[in-house]
């Protein structure tokens, strides 16, 4: 199992309102930091999400910090978790995609969703109305794009005639589309149009989401696609158990909420919440990755095994905390013991 490091681009709030400028440029320094510190740690991929209109995040678009991070980088892979794919001109997604892909020298994995929030499209002056068939027209579009030859397309939303992407990605037609979202429909359009399937941290019913893999990697197999499973849990490692659970205790109350907000927007979907209620730290700790670095390596391991992860992706800095100084030792501590007892390699030297 491959993993990836989620950079967090929420940050608490200094002050209320609009953050000052100085914070956020502060912040997206610290985001190329912890960048860093992820290749040096041996992590295999870093991965960026997508938010707007929100005071608390400091870095909106994924594609604009892949970008700093390919020139900041040499190794590791670059992903969006995710891309809203329905708020672009796809051929605008495909352009950016490639350069990014260019200037890292073919690191770059675009990993795209069909989004849910009205907030985001408010923002364009759209609407979510017909996103689903825009979703689909999408992404059929950057898959004749990243072919490299000139193409035209007429559908409901786009219509493309004679039209080329160039340059093309590094990685021409190998360049990698991975599709994301936690439910049934998602995976089976990811079966069809996708070279991987990605979810987000949220708890998981063992029994239904193999299920659902299972469909997902039948379904690709018919398609002719590859089948990757990707999945992102949260995370906190520590020197000790105790040590570990004193540190994200910190950030208890917050992180409760931001589940609850999940929960009400039903994504959040899990036997053992059956109402806001349920939403506590102690029924949330078995689906998280927490501890020490050894309990950590293990839980990871059960994880991979479990529910059949290819790739799995760390958030270890929350939207509360802890803070950047703390994410880059945690950073440090995975390069040292978990990384290498995961993948069975020797720990990353230190920097």
């Amino acid at each position: 199992m491959k993993l990836g490091f989620l950079i967090e681009t929420n940050v608490p709030p200094a002050v209320e309102g609009v953050p000052a400028n100085e914070y956020i440029a502060h912040s997206v320094e610290q985001f190329l930091r912890e960048g860093a510190a992820a290749e040096a740690a041996g992590f295999d991929s870093l991965h960026v999400p997508e938010r707007h209109m929100r005071p608390e995040c400091h870095f909106p678009t994924p594609l604009q910090l892949l970008t700093a991070l390919a020139a900041r980088t040499n190794r590791i892979r670059l992903n969006t978790h995710t891309l809203i794919l329905t708020l672009y001109h796809p051929m605008q997604v495909a352009e950016q995609s490639a350069m990014i892909d260019m200037l890292s020298r073919g690191r770059h994995t675009l990993t795209v969703a069909m989004g849910y929030l009205p907030l985001y499209w408010r923002m364009i002056g759209a609407t979510g109305d017909g996103r689903r068939e825009r979703f689909i027209e999408s992404v059929e579009i950057l898959r004749l794009a990243f072919a490299g030859k000139p193409f035209s397309f007429h559908g409901r939303h786009f219509t493309l005639e004679d039209v080329i992407l160039t340059p093309p990605p590094y990685q021409g037609e190998r360049f990698p589309l991975w599709l994301a979202g936690h439910f049934e429909k998602t995976m089976q359009r990811a079966a069809v149009y996708g070279d991987g399937w990605a979810g987000n941290p949220f708890p998981q019913e063992l029994q239904s989401w193999n299920a659902r893999v299972n469909a997902y990697r039948e379904a690709a197999a018919k398609n002719g696609r590859k089948a990757l499973v990707c999945c992102a849990r949260d995370a906190w490692v520590g020197a000790t158990h105790a040590e570990a659970m004193r540190t994200f205790r910190t950030h208890e109350e917050h992180y409760i909420r931001e589940m609850r907000f999940y929960f009400r927007k039903g994504i959040l979907r899990h036997p053992d919440f059956g109402s806001e209620a349920d939403i506590t730290l102690e029924r949330l700790l078995p689906h998280m990755v927490i501890g020490s670095a050894s309990e950590c390596a293990e839980r990871l391991q059960q994880h991979a095994e479990q529910y059949q992860l290819d790739h799995c992706v760390l958030r270890l800095r929350m939207p509360r905390g802890p803070g950047f100084q703390e994410t880059l030792d945690a950073i440090a501590l995975c390069g040292e013991a978990i990384i290498p007892a995961v993948q069975g390699r020797e720990a990353a030297p230190a920097v």
